[in-house]
């Protein structure tokens, strides 16, 4: 992983700023740098965006998600309006050098020389991406049912100032995340609408159904007619996990399915799960749950059912 990329199961938003904006015709922000990460969700009317040299027309139910220290443009057209809620966030706190408020920068900005030198450091923030996948700068077609209430009700809880408002922001963030990424993602986790959607889609079927059995990139790829390394980095690409950790998942999740499910021994489980060694199954199974397969088996199976 880069130093610039976050798993996505570290993420602690930040959430700096939350409004509801609406304007009409004439609108224009031209040449404009944000220095943390921004989402703009149109609630109503409609904007032409223009980000790192790509235009974008924006409608309802449209994300634009905008990255740190890049050029946009935004524009209401004529007879036009704007509705949208702007969530000014980092996916988690900055060392608070680099902090700042959305008033000091964006909403009362006073030029002077100190504010100047300020932004040059900002400028010097990690723009984080995460690690496991990545948000286009557009998401069309968003479900509005789901989606807005959730901006609503993070605008609502942001202007409240209370302890409890705080972690609720911070739930409400990652709802909207987890939501966004299902937009994005099929049932098996791959990217929607790549052309080698059914490729990877089929390989991750392959391992579902065979998990038992050896399973290589080498194998994986000769059924799909790619080089190893070439499907290696697409799998990756496409889940945000590689072939080997991906396997492991499905396979650590049969795991903890028979451990309650079944009398088997901790050997049987293994070998019923693809890996021969019972010690280094459960080596990997304290890895990926942080206990031990036995433990995991007898604190749950105390519980009652």
């Amino acid at each position: 992983m880069r130093d610039d990329q976050i798993a996505i199961g570290k993420i602690a938003p930040y959430i700096r700023f939350v409004n509801d904006v609406s304007y009409g015709e004439g609108l224009c922000y031209a040449d404009r740098i944000i220095y943390d990460h921004e989402f703009i969700f149109l609630l109503d009317g409609s904007a032409i965006a223009e980000y790192n040299g790509e235009k974008y027309h924006l409608t309802r139910s449209n994300l634009l998600y905008l990255r740190p220290n890049v050029v946009h443009h935004l524009e209401v057209e004529p007879g036009g309006h704007f509705r949208a809620h702007c969530v000014h966030f980092d996916w988690f706190p900055i060392d608070e050098r680099l902090n700042f408020t959305a008033e000091q920068l964006y909403i009362f900005p006073r030029n002077t020389d100190e504010e100047r030198a300020f932004i040059e450091q900002l400028k010097q923030r990690p723009a984080y991406e995460i690690s496991d996948f990545y948000l286009p700068t557009l998401l069309r077609d968003l479900d509005y049912d789901v989606i807005a209430p959730l901006f609503q009700e993070l605008y609502y809880y942001f202007c409240r100032h209370d302890l409890r408002s705080q972690l609720r922001q911070r739930a409400l963030f990652l709802q909207i995340i987890s939501e966004l990424l299902g937009t994005q993602l099929t049932g098996e986790g791959v990217v929607r609408n790549h052309y080698r959607q059914k490729t990877i889609s089929d390989a991750i079927r392959y391992m579902q159904a065979h998990f038992s059995e050896p399973i290589t990139t080498p194998l994986l790829a000769a059924k799909t007619g790619l080089s190893p390394k070439y499907f290696g980095v697409l799998f990756k690409e496409m889940t945000g996990m590689a072939v080997h950790d991906y396997l492991l998942d499905i396979r650590i999740r049969e795991a903890k399915r028979l451990l309650l499910s079944s009398p088997a021994s901790l050997a049987e489980i293994s070998q019923m799960v693809g890996i021969d060694d019972v010690f280094y199954f459960t080596k990997l199974f304290k890895r990926h749950e942080g206990i031990t397969p036995g433990k995991y088996r007898r604190m749950l199976s105390d519980l009652p059912r």
